[in-house]
């Protein structure tokens, strides 16, 4: 997981990510995020499908869920 747009500034959030497994706590801005997943080199989600709306103060889950018409999409699971 790339916190940015790839080819833009941003950072490696999470490596060899693997199902249902957790990833370490990270912290970003609050507002729109964008991020890129991807599978090795080939990107498997970004644009629209790999931008969140995170409130400041917030403690959220992130999922990788595919999608009615094909690929995948992230969303944002909130916690109390």
């Amino acid at each position: 997981m790339f916190t940015g747009v790839l080819g833009a500034s941003g950072t490696i959030t999470a490596t060899d990510i693997a199902v249902g497994s957790p990833t370490t706590f990270n912290t970003v801005a609050s507002g729109s995020n964008a991020f890129t997943i991807l599978d090795g080199h080939d990107i498997v989600i970004e644009g629209s499908a790999a931008t969140l709306n995170l409130q400041g103060g917030t403690v959220n889950t992130v999922a990788i869920v595919p999608i009615e018409s094909g690929g995948f999409q992230l969303i944002n699971i909130q916690r109390c």
